[in-house]
């Protein structure tokens, strides 16, 4: 491993040196998030669900049309598979529903994040009930989302409709909609979209991931040779920084991609991101909103970039068997730094999980809120923690 992505020894040090997060802490946390999950069902009825972010952290009611509008579903099933309360079950299929007539509309289907929007929908819903509507409509977002693959650079299109000028771009946040291109092959056996699954990952591992573990946020290509051209930022500080979302969705997104194909270059690619991440971490170990701030910037957290590398850290450590133990410690660690420093709980008037989220500061979208992703997160975190190394049910 290169001195420039290993893991910084103090860091490992520190983290070995505290106490490991135990199941009881775990229970604490995942009854309080399925409890107000409970309750929220009396705010988000039928097919509502909540906007993308807070408001002075609660959650307006939304309609199914955003790129996020699935992770309330995929919160749902959550809740569902830890408590088996049939009232979580219920209201998820409600919200597949809403994602069906979606499907059949093709509405706001026009970018990548139709694998974010299915996965944890329809297939997710598939893989715990058995649903074969539920399997059908996934399939099919899947043949909708491998229209956008690009055969000139080996890459499916990010933004903007499909090959418009401009928008020859992947984003690294792709890597995780991937999912739903591998469960579909394994599910109808038909190659066709993990092959495609498979090369966006290798483009991206190629571009995105730079030489030190760090990652871009966007990746352009050459319109006419497909060749790639350049990386920059869309919610980052700077195109020459690390947007700290980003960097969580690469460690996920490979260990993901890994476990889908046995590349062992993905695993590589995970273990780089992580090191990275974890070397840029706070005192607290959370993060910054992007990862090129140091401890005296006072820069705002982003508790949805650590919630998802919490999950990537101990998707990775399973996969690789490289020291799983000190990796889920880790996650472990990060966990309960966040419930102590952004759990909802702090503020008696949230409706969210994990307060002090960022969706954009470049856009002034989401600054220091409750986020939907980072409370799908964060639950799903808990929930692997909860069932053990190897009781995952594979989600992604």
């Amino acid at each position: 491993m290169k001195k420039e992505i290993a893991i910084n020894q103090d860091i490992w040090n520190k983290i070995q040196s505290l106490p490991p997060f135990t199941r009881e802490e775990c229970k604490k946390m995942l009854d309080e998030a399925t409890a107000r999950v409970k309750k929220n069902l009396d705010i988000f009825k039928n097919d509502t669900m909540p906007r993308h972010s807070s408001e002075k952290n609660v959650y307006p009611v939304d309609t199914n049309h955003d790129w996020s509008s699935s992770f309330w579903c995929g919160i749902l099933w959550l809740a569902y598979e830890y408590t088996s309360d049939e009232i979580f079950k219920q209201q998820a299929f409600i919200q597949c529903q809403s994602f069906r007539e979606r499907y059949i509309q093709r509405r706001s289907l026009d970018n990548h994040d139709t694998g974010f929007l299915y996965t944890l929908s329809c297939a997710v819903g598939y893989q715990l009930t058995g649903e074969k509507w539920l399997k059908d409509i996934a399939v099919g977002a899947a043949d909708i989302l491998i229209l956008r693959y690009k055969k000139d650079g080996g890459f499916i299109q990010s933004w903007g409709d499909n090959g418009e000028e401009g928008y020859y771009m992947l984003i690294v946040d792709s890597l995780m909609n991937l999912s739903l291109l591998f469960w579909a092959s394994e599910v109808t056996g038909d190659p066709k979209y993990a092959k495609i699954a498979n090369q966006h990952a290798e483009t991206c591992a190629k571009t995105v991931l730079r030489r030190d573990g760090s990652t871009y946020h966007a990746f352009y290509f050459d319109r006419e040779t497909g060749k790639p051209d350049h990386g920059e930022t869309a919610q980052g500080f700077s195109d020459d920084s690390t947007w700290a979302r980003g960097q969580s969705w690469a460690i996920y997104g490979f260990s993901i991609a890994y476990a889908h194909t046995g590349n062992p270059k993905f695993l590589e690619c995970s273990h780089r991101a992580s090191a990275y991440f974890l070397n840029h971490l706070r005192d607290d170990f959370l993060c910054y909103w992007d990862l090129c701030f140091k401890k005296e910037d006072h820069q705002l957290l982003d508790s949805s970039a650590s919630a998802i590398a919490a999950c990537g850290l101990m998707d990775y450590a399973e996969r690789a068997q490289d020291n799983l133990a000190w990796y889920r410690h880790a996650a472990g660690i990060m966990l309960r730094s966040l419930y102590q420093v952004c759990g909802a709980h702090l503020d008696p008037k949230s409706n969210g999980l994990l307060l002090h989220g960022v969706y954009s500061i470049p856009h002034k979208l989401g600054v220091d809120e409750c986020c939907i992703w980072g409370d799908y997160f964060y639950m799903e975190a808990l929930l692997r923690i909860w069932k053990g190394a190897g009781g995952w049910k594979i989600y992604w």
